[in-house]
Protein backbone atom coordinates (compact mmCIF):
# COMPACT_ATOMS: atom_id res chain seq x y z
CA UNK A 1 0.00 0.00 0.00
CA UNK A 2 2.47 2.48 1.38
CA UNK A 3 4.86 1.65 -2.10
CA UNK A 4 1.57 2.50 -4.57
CA UNK A 5 0.96 5.29 -2.35
CA UNK A 6 4.37 6.99 -3.35
CA UNK A 7 3.55 6.52 -6.75
CA UNK A 8 0.54 7.99 -6.50
CA UNK A 9 1.97 11.33 -5.02
CA UNK A 10 3.42 12.87 -7.69
CA UNK A 11 2.25 15.91 -8.12
CA UNK A 12 0.70 15.72 -4.54
CA UNK A 13 -2.51 14.66 -4.90
CA UNK A 14 -4.15 16.03 -1.70
CA UNK A 15 -6.01 12.52 -0.07
CA UNK A 16 -2.90 10.42 -1.40
CA UNK A 17 -0.48 12.56 0.44
CA UNK A 18 -2.37 12.77 3.58
CA UNK A 19 -3.13 8.94 2.82
CA UNK A 20 0.28 8.28 2.37
CA UNK A 21 1.41 10.11 5.49
CA UNK A 22 -1.44 8.24 7.64
CA UNK A 23 0.12 4.60 6.53
CA UNK A 24 3.79 5.79 6.99
CA UNK A 25 3.17 7.10 10.13
CA UNK A 26 1.11 3.72 11.04
CA UNK A 27 4.15 1.50 9.85
CA UNK A 28 7.06 3.65 11.92
CA UNK A 29 4.68 4.10 15.32
CA UNK A 30 2.19 1.02 15.51
CA UNK A 31 1.63 1.34 19.22
CA UNK A 32 0.14 5.32 19.22
CA UNK A 33 -2.95 3.32 16.67
CA UNK A 34 -2.81 6.30 14.04
CA UNK A 35 -2.79 9.42 16.95
CA UNK A 36 0.37 10.89 16.05
CA UNK A 37 -1.25 11.41 12.30
CA UNK A 38 -4.37 12.55 14.45
CA UNK A 39 -2.49 15.39 15.77
CA UNK A 40 -0.44 16.04 12.71
CA UNK A 41 -3.97 16.50 10.58
CA UNK A 42 -5.15 19.16 13.77
CA UNK A 43 -2.26 20.63 13.59
CA UNK A 44 -2.20 21.49 9.57
CA UNK A 45 -5.70 22.19 10.06
CA UNK A 46 -5.20 24.75 11.92
CA UNK A 47 -2.26 26.47 9.87
CA UNK A 48 -4.46 26.00 6.84
CA UNK A 49 -6.89 28.02 8.70
CA UNK A 50 -4.47 31.24 9.21
CA UNK A 51 -3.38 31.00 5.94
CA UNK A 52 -6.15 30.26 4.04
CA UNK A 53 -9.13 30.18 5.88
CA UNK A 54 -11.60 27.17 6.39
CA UNK A 55 -11.85 24.43 4.19
CA UNK A 56 -12.89 20.79 4.65
CA UNK A 57 -9.49 19.04 4.02
CA UNK A 58 -5.77 20.89 4.88
CA UNK A 59 -4.55 22.93 2.62
CA UNK A 60 -1.13 22.82 4.14
CA UNK A 61 0.22 19.57 5.45
CA UNK A 62 3.61 17.71 7.11
CA UNK A 63 5.10 15.04 5.27
CA UNK A 64 7.68 13.70 8.05
CA UNK A 65 7.91 15.17 11.44
CA UNK A 66 5.99 17.78 13.00
CA UNK A 67 7.93 21.08 14.04
CA UNK A 68 6.75 24.74 15.01
CA UNK A 69 5.30 26.92 12.45
CA UNK A 70 4.63 30.71 13.38
CA UNK A 71 2.92 33.09 11.40
CA UNK A 72 2.75 36.36 12.05
CA UNK A 73 0.61 38.20 9.52
CA UNK A 74 -1.27 42.09 8.93
CA UNK A 75 -4.89 41.61 8.39
CA UNK A 76 -4.56 42.92 5.22
CA UNK A 77 -2.16 40.75 4.12
CA UNK A 78 -3.18 38.26 1.43
CA UNK A 79 -1.71 34.40 0.89
CA UNK A 80 -3.22 33.07 -2.63
CA UNK A 81 -3.01 29.48 -4.01
CA UNK A 82 -5.52 28.05 -6.33
CA UNK A 83 -3.85 24.47 -5.14
CA UNK A 84 -5.82 22.36 -2.90
CA UNK A 85 -2.50 21.65 -1.30
CA UNK A 86 -0.51 24.42 -1.67
CA UNK A 87 2.61 23.67 1.11
CA UNK A 88 4.05 20.99 2.31
CA UNK A 89 5.96 21.57 5.66
CA UNK A 90 8.78 18.64 5.15
CA UNK A 91 11.46 18.23 8.29
CA UNK A 92 14.92 17.50 6.92
CA UNK A 93 17.41 15.26 9.28
CA UNK A 94 14.31 15.08 11.97
CA UNK A 95 15.34 18.80 12.58
CA UNK A 96 12.24 20.20 14.60
CA UNK A 97 13.51 23.91 14.86
CA UNK A 98 10.68 26.27 13.77
CA UNK A 99 9.49 27.68 10.54
CA UNK A 100 8.44 31.62 10.61
CA UNK A 101 6.43 33.40 8.28
CA UNK A 102 6.20 37.33 8.58
CA UNK A 103 3.45 38.97 6.36
CA UNK A 104 3.87 42.54 6.35
CA UNK A 105 0.66 45.11 5.52
CA UNK A 106 -1.04 44.80 2.17
CA UNK A 107 1.81 42.15 1.10
CA UNK A 108 0.96 38.76 -0.86
CA UNK A 109 2.53 35.64 -0.78
CA UNK A 110 1.06 33.73 -3.99
CA UNK A 111 1.71 29.86 -3.95
CA UNK A 112 0.83 28.98 -7.88
CA UNK A 113 1.45 25.31 -7.25
CA UNK A 114 2.59 23.23 -4.38
CA UNK A 115 5.82 24.24 -2.94
CA UNK A 116 8.25 22.43 -0.25
CA UNK A 117 8.95 24.22 2.96
CA UNK A 118 11.91 22.91 5.24
CA UNK A 119 11.98 23.00 9.25
CA UNK A 120 14.27 26.69 10.31
CA UNK A 121 12.95 28.54 7.79
CA UNK A 122 12.14 32.42 7.93
CA UNK A 123 9.89 33.88 5.12
CA UNK A 124 9.45 37.86 5.27
CA UNK A 125 7.32 40.35 3.66
CA UNK A 126 7.28 43.56 4.08
CA UNK A 127 4.76 46.17 3.48
CA UNK A 128 3.08 46.28 0.19
CA UNK A 129 5.32 43.66 -1.06
CA UNK A 130 4.92 40.43 -3.01
CA UNK A 131 6.30 37.16 -3.15
CA UNK A 132 5.45 34.51 -5.76
CA UNK A 133 6.47 30.67 -5.48
CA UNK A 134 5.84 28.85 -8.69
CA UNK A 135 6.06 25.48 -6.94
CA UNK A 136 5.95 21.96 -9.00
CA UNK A 137 6.09 22.02 -12.52
CA UNK A 138 5.66 19.28 -14.99
CA UNK A 139 5.57 16.67 -11.88
CA UNK A 140 8.93 18.13 -10.55
CA UNK A 141 8.73 19.11 -7.28
CA UNK A 142 10.09 22.53 -5.72
CA UNK A 143 11.38 23.21 -2.47
CA UNK A 144 13.14 25.02 -0.03
CA UNK A 145 15.79 23.09 2.53
CA UNK A 146 15.84 24.01 5.80
CA UNK A 147 17.83 27.04 7.35
CA UNK A 148 16.71 29.18 4.46
CA UNK A 149 15.83 32.84 4.76
CA UNK A 150 13.80 35.53 2.52
CA UNK A 151 13.39 38.88 3.00
CA UNK A 152 11.26 40.23 0.74
CA UNK A 153 10.78 44.23 0.60
CA UNK A 154 9.15 44.65 -3.00
CA UNK A 155 9.30 41.54 -5.10
CA UNK A 156 10.83 38.29 -5.70
CA UNK A 157 9.85 34.87 -7.72
CA UNK A 158 10.92 31.82 -7.56
CA UNK A 159 10.48 29.60 -10.33
CA UNK A 160 8.68 26.14 -11.34
CA UNK A 161 10.78 23.49 -10.06
CA UNK A 162 13.07 25.39 -8.61
CA UNK A 163 15.31 23.84 -5.52
CA UNK A 164 16.62 26.39 -2.98
CA UNK A 165 19.03 24.05 -0.85
CA UNK A 166 20.15 24.14 2.84
CA UNK A 167 20.58 27.67 4.82
CA UNK A 168 20.58 29.92 1.51
CA UNK A 169 19.65 34.04 2.07
CA UNK A 170 17.14 35.38 -0.36
CA UNK A 171 16.53 39.42 -0.15
CA UNK A 172 15.71 41.88 -3.13
CA UNK A 173 16.14 45.17 -0.54
CA UNK A 174 20.01 46.02 0.84
CA UNK A 175 18.81 46.56 4.21
CA UNK A 176 20.48 49.67 5.03
CA UNK A 177 21.40 52.84 3.40
CA UNK A 178 24.80 52.79 1.69
CA UNK A 179 26.00 56.19 0.91
CA UNK A 180 22.81 57.43 1.47
CA UNK A 181 20.79 55.23 -1.13
CA UNK A 182 18.82 52.05 -0.20
CA UNK A 183 18.79 49.42 -3.02
CA UNK A 184 15.68 47.63 -3.72
CA UNK A 185 15.71 45.89 -6.96
CA UNK A 186 13.76 42.94 -7.77
CA UNK A 187 14.84 39.22 -7.68
CA UNK A 188 14.04 36.34 -10.15
CA UNK A 189 14.92 33.49 -9.96
CA UNK A 190 13.37 31.24 -13.14
CA UNK A 191 12.42 27.66 -13.55
CA UNK A 192 14.01 24.67 -12.55
CA UNK A 193 16.93 26.66 -11.51
CA UNK A 194 19.20 24.48 -8.28
CA UNK A 195 20.98 26.50 -5.73
CA UNK A 196 23.22 25.02 -4.00
CA UNK A 197 23.50 25.48 -0.08
CA UNK A 198 24.95 28.59 1.61
CA UNK A 199 24.14 30.65 -1.18
CA UNK A 200 23.04 34.40 -1.14
CA UNK A 201 21.17 35.94 -4.16
CA UNK A 202 21.15 39.30 -3.66
CA UNK A 203 18.79 42.77 -4.74
CA UNK A 204 18.43 42.56 -8.56
CA UNK A 205 19.55 38.74 -9.14
CA UNK A 206 18.12 37.40 -12.82
CA UNK A 207 18.93 33.48 -12.78
CA UNK A 208 18.10 31.87 -16.23
CA UNK A 209 16.15 29.08 -16.58
CA UNK A 210 17.73 25.55 -16.49
CA UNK A 211 21.22 26.94 -14.13
CA UNK A 212 22.82 26.11 -11.59
CA UNK A 213 24.38 27.68 -8.57
CA UNK A 214 27.55 26.76 -6.63
CA UNK A 215 28.05 26.81 -3.15
CA UNK A 216 28.14 29.51 -0.34
CA UNK A 217 28.20 31.86 -4.00
CA UNK A 218 26.89 35.75 -3.86
CA UNK A 219 24.66 36.58 -6.85
CA UNK A 220 23.98 40.01 -8.18
CA UNK A 221 23.10 40.52 -11.63
CA UNK A 222 21.93 38.80 -14.93
CA UNK A 223 22.89 35.14 -15.78
CA UNK A 224 21.58 33.22 -19.08
CA UNK A 225 19.32 30.19 -19.20
CA UNK A 226 21.47 26.89 -18.33
CA UNK A 227 23.98 28.76 -16.85
CA UNK A 228 27.04 27.37 -14.01
CA UNK A 229 27.23 29.96 -11.83
CA UNK A 230 29.85 30.02 -8.78
CA UNK A 231 31.98 32.56 -6.74
CA UNK A 232 31.80 35.77 -4.61
CA UNK A 233 31.09 37.50 -6.29
CA UNK A 234 29.40 35.03 -8.95
CA UNK A 235 30.62 34.92 -11.92
CA UNK A 236 29.34 33.18 -14.94
CA UNK A 237 31.49 29.78 -15.25
CA UNK A 238 30.02 27.67 -17.68
CA UNK A 239 27.03 27.79 -20.56
CA UNK A 240 24.66 25.08 -21.87
CA UNK A 241 24.97 23.23 -18.38
CA UNK A 242 22.20 21.10 -18.11
CA UNK A 243 21.03 18.82 -14.73
CA UNK A 244 18.64 16.55 -13.80
CA UNK A 245 16.83 15.57 -10.09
Amino acid sequence: MIKYLKLRIQGYKVNNLILFCFFKRLRRKPYFFGFDFMVCYIYSSYLSYVFFGFSVVPRVFFSSDLFRVVIDRSKCSKVVSNKKLAIVFESFQHGVDRTVFNLGKCSKLQVCNTITIGNGCTISLFESATLTFQGELNNQSSGITCQTKILCANNIYIGGGTIISWACYITDTSNHYINGVLVNDAVSINNNVWVSEGCTIAAGAIIGEGSIVGSKSFVRGSFPINSLIAGCPAKLKRENVNWKR
